[in-house]
């Protein structure tokens, strides 16, 4: 169970998936949530997890709650990978494909917000999904910037504590997405 300023997370298994089930806290949350479910209704991509509201879901005590379900694809948090050993290749992988999966957004386009390593679930195919979506907006923006970065940096000194990289401060001064995931590539590589 997490919780974020405007939602209460609880991983469960909803028809035999994991799904992640998130209680606003406030009526303005949910009002929130429902305009991006209305966008997000014309997006299929792998990239987001499947996102459903359920209104009047919940009850706690004799109260009826809304509620909002991500259904999560099969994989593995990559916190979780990155809590264990990896080595240089598994990381330069999960780099790369982060790095993809970064500029792939700007396509669609979505700005997360609350990027961090446990809300991307690394699939079997070893693709990325991104979850906690009720956090964002389906917006062009340079809000991700900083976290790409950050997330990116997590992943390589994993298997590379001792290099250099350029600050992100640095980083973030690319005037778009693909600029940004260009320059990442290169440190990357």
């Amino acid at each position: 169970m997490r919780s974020s300023s405007r939602f209460l997370e609880l991983d469960a298994i909803w028809h035999g998936r994991p799904c992640r089930i998130c209680c606003p806290f406030d009526p303005s949350a949910f009002r929130h949530a429902e305009r991006l479910n209305a966008a997000l209704k014309n997006i299929d991509s792998p990239l987001l997890a499947t996102y459903r509201l359920l209104p009047k879901e919940l009850q706690i005590n004799n109260e009826l709650c809304d509620i909002v379900l991500e259904v999560l694809p099969e994989g593995t948090p990559l916190n979780q990978i990155l809590a264990q050993r990896i080595h240089s290749k598994q990381a330069r992988q999960l780099a790369s494909e982060w790095i993809t999966t970064a500029e792939n957004l700007s396509k669609i386009p979505f700005s997360h917000r609350a990027l961090s390593t446990s809300r991307i679930i690394v699939r079997a195919d070893g693709g990325m999904t991104l979850c906690g979506l009720h956090h964002g907006r389906v917006e062009d923006s340079t809000d991700d910037h900083r976290a790409i970065v950050e997330i990116t940096y997590e992943i390589l000194r994993k298997a590379f504590p001792n290099t250099p990289c350029p600050s992100i401060d640095e980083l973030i001064t690319a005037s778009d997405r693909h600029a940004l995931c260009d320059k990442l590539r290169s440190i990357a590589g």
